[in-house]
């Protein structure tokens, strides 16, 4: 259709937006996704919603639920395709049990892709792993952009060494951790986790307590969903949405959950924190403070936001 004054292009995404608004919708809980991008994109031209980012899909669609019952009109949560629709299984559960109105948007993968399965600088960090750990530790890698340092900087030529989900869902590290810990009790075991993923499934270090199991957890802390920030700047430059975290203080919830916790804001304070880690007698939480704008070994975000190729 020919755009005129009385029609106007738009995508998909702001579409969606248009519709929600209409219906009078004012929140929309979500945990942003690189699927649906365009309806993030959209937010930032609705002041009349107010987006909800979630550290976990159940979380959000638990309290869309709630938001129903409580206001008597639909609640709405988007969350992306595979991972991201599983979490909220328990949601829709309950909105359906409970007969309570519930919206539930999925991004998808583009059409031509659909049935391919498609789906600070840390180089200092990194390299104190590789030349004081055991050639036989453990690595689990959660989803995230920095899992790329991870990829590039260690080396995994002994057998069953690393552990990583090939659908990418956030929320693996530190369960998957624990779960090779206990199957291989007298190896150096690290969980590599984002803020974000660590804060799906980081209350299993209470369980690392109560059975002694002693897993080492490093969690990159940017303040952000980095992966999905970098979606945002390469499809519309300078409008993130949703994507910015306010964390707690990480090493004091370990230390919470009876770990031992420590903060790196410097390189050179990783290696004695590492190794006091490695001498514990209970598990262990690296907090480094790391910066957004180095989003990986080749690319910093001003090169993604700037349409730059990385190095």
């Amino acid at each position: 259709m020919p755009t005129t004054a009385k029609t106007r292009r738009m995508n998909g995404g702001h579409a969606v937006v248009d519709c929600v608004r209409n219906e009078g919708v004012r929140h929309v809980f979500n945990v942003p996704g690189e699927s649906f991008t365009s309806i993030l994109d959209g937010m930032r031209d609705a002041p009349q919603i107010q987006l909800i980012s979630n550290r976990h899909e159940g979380g959000a669609c638990l309290m869309a639920e709630a938001y129903a019952k409580a206001t008597r009109t639909p609640g709405v949560c988007v969350v992306t395709r595979g991972p991201g629709a599983t979490h909220t299984s328990i949601g829709i559960h309950c909105a359906r049990h409970d007969s309570t109105p519930l919206v539930l948007l999925v991004g998808q993968v583009e059409r031509a892709v659909r049935g391919r399965e498609a789906g600070q600088e840390m180089e200092k960090v990194m390299m104190d792993m590789k030349t004081t750990l055991p050639k036989d530790s453990i690595h689990t890698v959660d989803a995230g952009n920095f899992a790329l340092w991870v990829h590039k900087y260690q080396e995994f030529s002994v057998p069953d060494t690393f552990f990583g989900p090939t659908v990418r869902c956030m929320g693996y590290g530190v369960p998957a951790a624990i779960g090779a810990k206990l199957a291989h009790p007298n190896r150096v075991t690290i969980a590599h986790c984002g803020d974000g993923g660590f804060l799906m499934t980081g209350q299993e270090m209470a369980t690392a307590a109560q059975y002694g199991v002693k897993v080492i957890t490093v969690v990159y802390n940017n303040g952000a969903l980095a992966t999905i920030r970098m979606h945002q700047e390469a499809q519309y430059p300078n409008r993130p949405s949703g994507t910015d975290f306010v964390n707690p203080d990480f090493a004091a919830l370990g230390t919470a959950y009876r770990a031992l916790g420590m903060q790196v804001t410097r390189d050179n304070e990783f290696l004695p924190a590492l190794q006091e880690a490695l001498k514990a007698n209970r598990p262990a939480l690296i907090e480094v403070m790391t910066e957004l704008e180095f989003l990986s070994p080749t690319a910093t975000l001003s090169q993604v936001t700037a349409g730059q190729p990385g190095r």
